[in-house]
Formats: C-alpha cells, structure tokens, sequence
C-alpha cells in the first residue's frame, strides 16, 4: 500500500457543456498515490462546484465504496472547503498542506 497520497483540483480540463456530458464543470478533482515510484491517478471526479458540501459528498462516497481506502496522510493544497470536507469524513488522516 503507498503511503504517499495526493488530491488536487484541476480547472483546465474540465469538460466543457455540450462536449460529451451536458454539465457545468468547475473542476476535476484528482486523488493520486504513488505506486512503484510513479504517481498514478486512484479516482477523477468531475465536480460541478466546489463548495464543502459537494466535497463531503464525494468524500463519504469514497468512504463507502472503497471502505479499504484509509490513507495516513493526504497532501492538499490550501483550498479550504476541500480540507475541511476531507478532515470531517477521514478524521484520522494526517492532512499535509502544499502550494
């Protein structure tokens, strides 16, 4: 298992309405580990806002679906919903800030 995990939104991929999903995107929110020396996408979630809610949303759904996802410690950037919404569903991950 990695111990090093990543997440971070990305705006400039988003998709685009009328392209192939009928939807607003603000971001794509990526969570990545390192496997074998290279860091590899684990899950891409296109989100329509990003506001704590949304972000605790996808949080507890990753929760549920994929019980054995327990990282010890999540990098992040400084995105305050984003930190917050984590923190209150992975309560005991150590959450470690980068720029």
């Amino acid at each position: 298992m990695s111990t090093f995990f990543s997440m971070d939104g990305t705006f400039r991929t988003t998709p685009r309405p009328g392209n192939v999903l009928d939807i607003r995107a603000s971001q794509v929110l990526h969570i990545t580990a390192e496997y074998h020396g290279k860091i590899v996408v684990l899950f891409s979630v296109i989100m329509t806002s990003r506001k704590i809610g949304l972000y605790r949303k996808v949080f507890k759904f990753l929760k549920k679906e994929v019980p054995n996802f327990k990282p010890p410690m999540m990098m992040a950037d400084y995105e305050k919903a984003m930190r917050n919404a984590y923190k209150s569903v992975f309560s005991s991950t150590r959450l470690l800030g980068c720029r």
